[in-house]
């Protein structure tokens, strides 16, 4: 499962009274990287990548992939996935001639869930078709908010990997001829789980 965050007011917040995460290169973050990451991101990383996921980082402003791979790594973190302002335009040009396009796409990227602090990619999510978890700049339990989240999208994904499952031995399994009937088994149904972008977090839908 790939998860990317945003960057400003998700992982870097502006004039937030929060203590900020200690780096573990404290000269470089001191001389050249000097944008404090969010309390509890490096954790919630971890934590995923326990859970066998891959993070990234999805923004849309001018930070370079450099400079976004040496900012992190001074906190220890390496993005499996950058993408940025130039990577997103080249990614959408030519895609939504008519129209105004997406200002992300976190699906173009094969990305499963996408952490942002804007409403407006709530609305997106929906009309563009991508999952997005939005997180308040001021929630203080923001990491377990997310952790969540992804435990249910992996039930809903093994959920629907299970449905697809049966439907395929369904369709290959054999048709027995005799007294004028075809037998047929009728599948094991299950409950699936559906995700819906809100402005505060994933709702569950049963």
């Amino acid at each position: 499962m790939l998860i990317t965050f945003d960057i400003d007011e998700t992982i870097r917040l502006h004039g937030s009274s929060q203590p900020p995460e200690q780096p573990v290169i404290t000269w470089a973050a001191r001389l050249f990287y000097r944008e404090p990451i969010r309390i509890g991101f490096i954790k919630v990383c971890n934590d995923l990548r326990s859970q066998g996921c891959r993070i990234g980082i999805y923004t849309t402003s001018s930070r370079s992939v450099g400079y976004i791979r040496r900012w992190m790594g001074c906190y220890g973190f390496r993005p499996d996935l950058i993408v940025n302002a130039t990577i997103h335009e080249e990614a959408l040009s030519g895609l939504f001639e008519r129209g105004r396009p997406p200002s992300k796409h976190p699906g173009l990227f094969g990305v499963d869930l996408h952490i942002d602090d804007s409403k407006g990619i709530a609305i997106e999510a929906e009309l563009f078709g991508f999952r997005a978890l939005i997180i308040d700049p001021e929630n203080l339990n923001w990491g377990a908010s997310i952790l969540d989240s992804v435990r249910a999208l992996a039930i809903n994904q093994r959920s629907r990997h299970y449905d697809e499952y049966e439907r395929k031995r369904q369709s290959e399994q054999p048709r027995f001829y005799g007294g004028g009937e075809v037998i047929h088994r009728e599948p094991l149904r299950k409950q699936s789980i559906g995700f819906v972008a809100t402005h505060e977090r994933l709702k569950l839908s049963l």
